[in-house]
């Protein structure tokens, strides 16, 4: 999976899905994000065993694919990118 996209808008959808993968009471199964990039679109998701939410949001997607991330660790990822067009490759 290979992308680009801007980088506050991918990390407004990491914030807005963190419930699912920051609470501290949460097994380690349940704490992945998982994205799906399709042609001009990036879907991010997450998962607790109560509820379930995904975002959707504009992307140049050079290779399409899936992947699956620690959702902490990618929300600490997203906090130290720079502004602007985020490339991402999984």
């Amino acid at each position: 999976m290979k992308l680009s996209c801007d980088a506050k808008s991918l990390s407004t959808a990491a914030h807005a899905l963190s419930p699912f993968f920051s609470s501290p009471g949460l097994v380690s199964g349940n704490l992945l994000i998982h994205l799906e990039a399709t042609p001009n679109r990036l879907q991010c998701s997450g998962h607790s065993r109560e509820m379930s939410g995904s975002l959707s949001l504009e992307a140049t997607v050079e290779l399409p694919g899936t992947a699956a991330m620690d959702g902490r660790a990618f929300m600490r990822y997203l906090r130290e990118a720079p502004d602007g067009q985020l490339a991402l490759t999984l």
